[in-house]
């Protein structure tokens, strides 16, 4: 008599866990739920011996985060653990129209363990290391100080285009919202006749930029402990162009120990950076089209991307690989579809909006006022938008300083043309390559 195998999948939560275990056919075996304790740990270890099969491998769900105490004693124990990502199982359950319990979960988990064995190692360590978890928690706080940083900022920029006209253009010209509050801040004279919500505004951006200074003052001093966590680590990855400190801790942070990744590919299919084969008509020879993972790790591959862009402009072997001749062929269709979006505003309205706000100024009592009410009468989705047509127009008749449209379409042009100059030389180099190469092959002899 042969004996059966089958996998299990586990559900685990705050303060519970549930499993459920699957023949090698498919057929619930069992399930059970257990508290996150030591003593409930045990019991789970005791409820898969008792089971009549052996356990093949063990899928949980959120094993570097809620699932981490049950995914450390099932690998002390011996089991293959892998790890379910959450997606999977809502896409599951979203097809098949199943509810959604702890048991309906832990079953969903299993089924997608035993349909893929090729799913990725569970935890990024079998064994803890205490320097990579506290470059995790480092990496965690610093994050979350960044957004807070990124938070107030967007919140402040919401503030400033409300501030009245006045106080705006006293501002610097410029679209980053840091420099403007630091031009509140020094030595900004606010006016006597400034409404009382007015003068709240600007307390509220003061306010605003003591808690970005303290926010910044903070994430510099994580940073200065990186170094000596990826020292500690034996980190190599600072030594390669482009990437720096924060990078190389966001990858270890998120890999872990990439020795658990069996091979190259592996790695490459869990961070989403492989292409996915999207053709027909082959046969048995390989695919003719790929497209874009969208799924993976997303942070990795973010982390990757950015990465490359900093290569690309000045590391060599970054440069050979953009200039390849396929990328050379794909590259103009993506650079002329984002230097053809059109305006949602015809010329004419435009010209006729800031027409219009000229004519109908004198009836108003600040600019702004003019400019709020003629884009609500034509239609235009904010006074802003209104507002940097006019001062647009204000540069072209010379009445301000700054770049005029016909000054910008030239600049865009000769860009254009130096992008397409600097292709046609990248072709120019590929052909002449392989024509050199094609010359210094032996002929053979008639």
């Amino acid at each position: 008599m042969t004996h059966e195998h089958g996998v299990a999948g586990i559900d685990p939560h705050k303060n519970s866990a549930t499993i459920t275990v699957l023949d090698h056919r498919g057929g619930v075996v069992d399930n059970a739920s257990f508290p996150i304790t030591e003593e409930g740990v045990d019991q789970l270890l005791t409820f898969l011996l008792s089971v009549e099969l052996t356990v093949d491998r063990v899928g949980v769900e959120g094993s570097g985060f809620l699932g981490r105490p049950i995914v450390l004693a099932l690998m002390a124990a011996g089991y293959d653990v892998r790890e379910v990502q959450a997606n999977r199982t809502a896409e599951r359950r979203k097809r098949r129209r199943r509810a959604k319990t702890d048991v309906e979960d832990a079953e969903a988990i299993a089924r997608e363990t035993l349909a893929d064995p090729h799913l990725p190692p569970a935890g990024k360590h079998r064994k803890p290391s205490s320097a990579w978890q506290t470059l995790t928690v480092l990496r965690d706080w610093r994050t979350s100080l960044v957004l807070q940083r990124v938070g107030l900022l967007t919140e402040a920029e919401a503030v400033l285009v409300t501030l009245p006209v006045t106080i705006r253009d006293a501002l610097p010209s410029t679209s980053r919202v840091l420099p403007q509050l630091v031009a509140l801040a020094d030595g900004f004279t606010v006016p006597d006749a400034l409404a009382a919500h007015d003068r709240l505004k600007l307390d509220r951006l003061a306010a605003t930029l003591d808690d970005v200074t303290v926010l910044t003052k903070r994430i510099k001093e994580l940073d200065k402990q990186i170094p000596a966590l990826l020292a500690e680590l034996g980190c190599t990855l600072t030594g390669l162009p482009g990437v720096g400190v924060v990078t190389a801790m966001e990858l270890l942070a998120e890999v872990g120990d990439p020795r658990r990744f069996a091979t190259e590919a592996q790695f490459a299919r869990w961070c989403g950076i492989a292409p996915v084969a999207l053709s027909s008509g082959e046969g048995h020879g390989p695919a003719r089209r790929h497209r874009l993972d969208l799924g993976g790790n997303r942070s990795v591959n973010s982390v990757l991307h950015t990465i490359h862009v900093t290569q690309a402009p000045c590391y060599p072997p970054a440069r050979q690989y953009g200039t390849a001749p396929g990328l050379v062929a794909a590259r103009p269709l993506v650079e002329d579809r984002a230097m053809s979006r059109p305006s949602p505003y015809p010329r004419e309205l435009r010209e006729r909006a800031v027409r219009m706000v000229a004519e109908v100024r004198p009836n108003y009592e600040s600019e702004y006022a003019a400019i709020s009410a003629v884009a609500h009468k034509l239609g235009i989705g904010t006074a802003e938008t209104l507002r940097k047509w006019v001062r647009q127009a204000q540069v072209d008749a010379g009445d301000r300083p700054g770049v005029s449209t016909d000054e910008s379409a030239e600049l865009k042009r000769l860009r254009r043309e130096n992008a397409e100059l600097r292709r046609a030389n990248e072709i120019l180099k590929a052909a002449s390559a392989f024509f050199a190469a094609e010359l210094d092959r032996p002929q053979p002899r008639s």
